[in-house]
């Protein structure tokens, strides 16, 4: 099961993670998992100061993406995208991916 969490604090973008494996397939078939990391990883590659502003770490089956300060439109908008295709995957394939959206 991979958990995806975002948390929100006033309204605002504070962090992401997520963890584990679909485990919908085999390793290496699992379209599951690869829709998720294509989602997060190419939405990551988007963001424009992520040197800067953001605490990143990223491993096989964790990725976790903390904001050190207040994000740009820009990164706000990229970072919404990434929950709101995250949400579709884990509305889709429930058994597989489930969103967890807090305010903090």
């Amino acid at each position: 099961m991979i958990r995806i969490i975002v948390l929100n604090h006033n309204g605002q973008f504070a962090s992401l993670e997520v963890k584990g494996h679909a485990d919908s397939a085999p390793k290496g078939e699992d379209l599951v998992c690869s829709a998720v990391s294509a989602i997060v990883l190419g939405g990551l590659n988007s963001l424009t100061d992520p040197e800067g502003t953001y605490e990143a770490v990223v491993k096989e089956g964790h990725v976790t993406l903390k904001a050190l300060h207040s994000v740009s439109q820009h990164d706000a908008i990229a970072l919404e995208t990434i929950v709101k295709q995250l949400e579709s995957v884990a509305k889709d394939y429930s058994s597989y991916a489930k969103l967890e959206r807090k305010e903090a």
